[in-house]
């Protein structure tokens, strides 16, 4: 039974690594979302609506990994990371903060499963938003949070972009199901890369 169980835990956090794996060319980490995550993400209701997406692990170009929680605010910060499609440059953000305060009509859009929970609301300009040059890309601009990790849209003459970290929910729940460390720690720095 004990041998079982290992195998078990095994095959699980291959899974798990698999969904989030660079080879694969189909991620499947979505499949692990709960129905609101898909929702709060994508705008979906189910799997089978999400866009394509790219696990991405964004690095501060003057101090490594994004962290979640960031306990230092800069006035300026440089981020890179892969372009959602293989044969697409690599995303360089340089972000500069938002010193001024916020148009009074910049709002914050929070969703919910249920769609009549939905609301708008304003906000402060606080310390964890920026806007963003695209260093990588000509004519290219972003605005992003990194409240909790980085969030927000990225703006091309090709597409418009969404960058949002894995849920933290997530990363529970799959240190609860599996042992995979070494899938925990790809999932704590992975952002989904996606054209909404």
């Amino acid at each position: 039974m004990e041998m079982n169980l290992v195998v078990l835990l095994v095959c699980a956090a291959a899974v798990v690594v698999a969904g989030i794996s660079d080879d694969s060319k189909v991620n499947t980490i979505h499949h692990h979302l709960s129905k609101r995550e898909l929702h709060m993400l994508f705008g979906a209701s189910h799997h089978s609506e999400v866009p394509a997406y790219k696990l991405v692990v964004p690095t501060d170009l003057h101090g490594g990994i994004v962290k979640r929680h960031a306990d230092v605010i800069d006035d300026q910060l440089h981020y890179k990371f892969e372009g959602l499609h293989d044969d697409d440059e690599p995303f360089e953000l340089l972000l500069h903060r938002k010193m001024e305060p916020l148009s009074p009509t910049f709002v914050m859009v929070e969703r919910h499963e249920d769609i009549s929970q939905n609301r708008m609301r304003h906000v402060e300009s606080p310390s964890c938003y920026y806007f963003a040059n695209v260093t990588s890309h000509a004519n290219s601009i972003a605005a992003v949070s990194t409240c909790d990790g980085l969030r927000g849209v990225i703006m091309t003459p090709r597409s418009h972009y969404m960058i949002q970290p894995v849920p933290s929910s997530l990363i529970r729940r799959h240190r609860r199901s599996t042992d995979g460390a070494a899938a925990d720690a790809i999932l704590e720095t992975s952002h989904f890369l996606y054209e909404p």
